[in-house]
This record gives C-alpha cells, sequence and structure tokens, in this order.
C-alpha cells in the first residue's frame, strides 16, 4: 500500500488495539470493523451502558428518597388537620405535596 490510498479508506486511521491493522474493510460501500474490533466496541459499549444505567439507579433513588419525605409530610399535615386545624395555607400544602407525590410516582412508573 506504499505511496496509495486504500479504495476502502481514502484517509488514515489509528491502528486496531487488537490486530495492528490500519484499514477497515468496505462491503457493498459500507465501513465497517472486523472480527478482532468486536471485544473493544463490546467493552465500550458495556462501559457507556453501565454509566447510564448507574445514572439512573441513582435518579431513582433520589425520587425514592423524595417520595418518602412528601409522603411524611402529608401525613403530618393530614394529621394537623384531624385535630382541627382548619387552615387554608394547609390545605394549599397537603394538595402541592400530592401533586408532587404524584409526579414522582408516575415518573418512577415509566423509568
Amino acid at each position: 500500500m506504499t505511496g496509495k490510498r486504500s479504495r476502502c479508506f481514502p484517509y488514515s486511521r489509528p491502528a486496531c488495539l487488537y490486530c495492528g491493522s490500519r484499514y477497515f474493510t468496505s462491503l457493498f460501500g459500507r465501513q465497517f470493523l472486523g472480527s478482532c474490533h468486536a471485544p473493544f466496541v463490546l467493552d465500550r459499549f458495556e462501559t457507556q451502558l453501565t454509566k447510564e444505567l448507574e445514572g439512573i439507579s441513582d435518579e431513582m433513588s433520589s425520587m425514592k428518597r423524595r417520595k418518602e419525605e412528601l409522603d411524611a409530610q402529608i401525613a403530618n399535615l393530614v394529621a394537623a388537620v384531624a385535630d382541627g386545624t382548619k387552615s387554608p395555607a394547609l390545605m394549599g400544602e397537603i394538595t402541592k405535596r400530592e401533586r408532587e407525590l404524584s409526579e414522582i410516582s408516575d415518573r418512577l412508573l415509566f423509568v
């Protein structure tokens, strides 16, 4: 290939980590990686997928903690109303927390 450009790749590519090849194969005008590249591609995919799943797990844990906090706050507010404290502010706070609780529950169902 000295002095000539590859028909498949007219420009330089980094060498493969597994086989040292600097050329990819072209089939029907499409570039693809050889079988020696599969471990590298799969390792990279696994790493990215693991990061995404950890992020989702952290988000779900955070939402579950907030849901528990809201449940406790709603219980306290309802107890205050049950003790005879009837206040529009208390009712507004209950409504606000129930709305947030509903949003979190919906998000947890679709994650």
